[in-house]
């Protein structure tokens, strides 16, 4: 359920980066290639979420799961192209303020390597989300030290 939570806070995330990016037609087509993503990989965990708590056991969730994938669109869709948007939004964003000048150089190299580390095996998730953290963690102060630089004075 977290993981679901998540997904749903990286949309004013990617909202965020899209108007430091310039709201450029590249920066809106990785916006909404990562709100399509996000989208796609919260039906995914919400369709697992729900299989597990209607099947029986293990055995009786791979019957249900098959019955998911085979609505026409569904396997595409949400098993296997759509989640990758939301990682491909993700780096397409953070290069494109790279390219600006407005993340240091090495961001998008590292947000890289912590994408693909999942893929590597699912045991190097942790470490994946450990390192796009490393990227993201500089990107939230950037974006709180400007809303506190608009914040009206207080009297």
């Amino acid at each position: 359920m977290a993981f679901l939570a998540a997904l749903v806070l990286f949309i004013p995330i990617f909202r965020d980066l899209w108007g430091r990016a310039g709201r450029t037609w590249p920066a809106t087509t990785a916006l909404v290639a990562g709100v399509a993503g996000a989208a796609c990989m919260f039906a995914q965990f919400a369709i697992d979420v729900v299989i597990g708590f209607m099947a029986a056991d293990r055995a009786a969730m791979g019957p249900l799961f098959d019955q998911v994938r085979a609505v026409p669109g569904v396997r595409l869709a949400v098993y296997e192209a759509g989640p990758y948007l939301f990682n491909m939004a993700q780096l397409a964003l953070v290069v494109l303020l790279a390219v600006q000048g407005r993340v240091k150089a090495w961001m998008p190299v590292v947000l890289l390597a912590g994408l693909v580390l999942p893929l590597a095996g699912r045991d190097l998730i942790p470490v994946g989300a450990v390192v796009v953290l490393l990227v993201f963690r500089p990107l939230a102060r950037q974006s709180a030290a400007g809303r506190a630089g608009r914040a009206p004075a207080h009297a």
